[in-house]
């Protein structure tokens, strides 16, 4: 994906995901969404994720699946609400696709509140799995 593709609303992308049968993760002041789309992004997470623990407590352990293309999104729920932009930095430390950032980003200067989403399928083998809280991702069913 590329700028060509950006479109600051993300309504029609949510109509198609939900005319598919997937869930609408959308994001919250409380949550932090994660697409990591290669290994090294989820080599980040795991490396990133102890030192988040330190500075931030999650309120319970992160949720995980697999995306439709095989690849890992990660949920982060927080006890205490953070800014927008403060939530889309801790995404992209964490490991998430930067350019999922900048689009991001784009969306909130383009004036959306809340540009965070994923979608969640609701296909056999997909399902989500907890986290361990102190060993990074673990295994993706």
């Amino acid at each position: 994906m590329d700028a060509r593709y950006f479109n600051p609303s993300m309504e029609a992308a949510i109509k198609e995901a939900e005319s598919k049968g997937f869930e609408v993760i959308r994001g919250t002041p409380t949550a932090l969404l994660l697409d990591l789309d290669t290994p090294g992004q989820r080599l980040r997470f795991e490396e990133m994720y102890v030192l988040f623990l330190e500075f931030y407590e999650p309120d319970w352990d992160p949720e995980q699946w697999k995306s439709k293309g095989g690849n890992t999104h990660v949920v982060l729920h927080l006890k205490n609400p953070l800014p927008v932009e403060h939530r889309i930095a801790l995404e992209t430390i964490l490991g998430s696709d930067p350019k999922r950032s900048l689009f991001a980003l784009e969306r909130v200067k383009a004036g959306v509140e809340e540009p965070g989403l994923l979608f969640k399928p609701k296909l056999k083998g997909l399902e989500d799995t907890s986290i361990p809280r102190t060993f990074g991702l673990g295994t993706v069913v």
